[in-house]
């Protein structure tokens, strides 16, 4: 008697118990819809950190108020590579991502070469990310419940958290990503509702069109600012990988795609086009000295925003 290739044989030895673990191990096939994909790649996208730590460097070192613009168009390009990648991942379903389109495509020593690739650049990406997420924790503990702690400690306990969680079943992954996902949303918005009740310029002016005009889009370095907003976007190819745990990939891993990049790409470019919009309220004469990290004493609260023509 033959079996399928992709059902082993059963092993006579086996008991109820054995057959459960392994089950339990397995990927579960059909657990994911668009929304849950969508997810996924959305909080691998790290929207809170995207505006609250590249954002503002990419206004200082890039194109300054012409950012949300450079947003739209990092969106747009993005789409039309979405339109030939999803189309790719309707013919070929696989958890591999990149390395199994491009070895099917280019054969075995460019897939490996392109795994290898990615295997460096989201590894040292992690590590580094352990070091930004404990001492940003650190930080915290220590000036608001005055705990503390070496910073590693924080990251040994990320680590164990994504450790719990990449072992259990996805499923529990998912909804506490939704979670997270969300409050990460809620804190910018309530930022951006501030910014949209207060007005521009401190709430001294309207809301003006300004950072979507061709002046300000050519302002200062537009490929650091396409550097940063690429960088942004991280993540969202992705949706991929959870091919074998979709409902229906080939239809569900195009569908979260797009709105996986709709949903950064409009939240980045309003977000940021209201931050440039805010940026007097710090008293700055420019979104640059706004954002500046570097020289917190180039902006005065005090400043006025009209002190500057008189």
């Amino acid at each position: 008697m033959t079996h399928p290739p992709s059902i082993p044989p059963a092993d006579p030895s086996e008991t109820t118990a054995d057959i459960a673990r392994r089950d339990s191990q397995r990927l579960r096939h059909g657990r994911l819809g668009v929304f849950a994909v969508a997810f996924f790649v959305i909080s691998a996208a790290a929207p809170l950190t995207a505006m609250a730590g590249g954002a503002p460097v990419a206004m200082l070192l890039g194109n300054g108020p012409g950012i949300p613009l450079a947003y739209v168009v990092v969106s747009l390009i993005l789409l039309i590579f979405a339109v030939g990648y999803t189309a790719m991942a309707r013919h070929h379903t696989s958890t591999g991502a990149f390395y199994s389109l491009v070895t099917r495509g280019l054969r075995q020593p460019a897939g490996g070469a392109a795994a290898m690739i990615a295997l460096l650049g989201y590894n040292a990406m992690q590590i580094g990310l352990y070091g930004l997420f404990a001492a940003a924790a650190a930080g915290f503990f220590s000036e608001n419940l005055g705990i503390d702690l070496p910073w590693w400690v924080y990251a040994f306990v990320a680590m164990a958290i994504i450790a719990v969680l990449g072992y259990r079943q996805v499923d529990l992954s998912v909804k506490v990503l939704a979670i997270l996902v969300s409050l990460e949303f809620l804190i910018v918005l309530i930022l951006d509702a501030a910014i949209l009740i207060q007005g521009g310029q401190g709430g001294t002016a309207p809301l003006t069109a300004t950072p979507f005009t061709w002046a300000s889009f050519t302002t200062g370095s537009l490929a650091i600012a396409l550097l940063f907003n690429f960088a942004s976007f991280i993540g969202f190819e992705a949706t991929t990988i959870y091919s074998e745990e979709a409902k229906d990939p080939k239809r569900t891993v195009p569908r979260a795609t797009y709105v996986a990049v709709l949903t950064i790409g409009i939240f980045y470019t309003v977000t940021t086009y209201l931050m440039v919009e805010a940026k007097v309220r710090l008293g700055c004469r420019n979104t640059s000295q706004a954002f500046s990290l570097t020289r917190p004493r180039s902006c005065s609260r005090s400043a006025r925003p009209t002190s500057e023509g008189r």
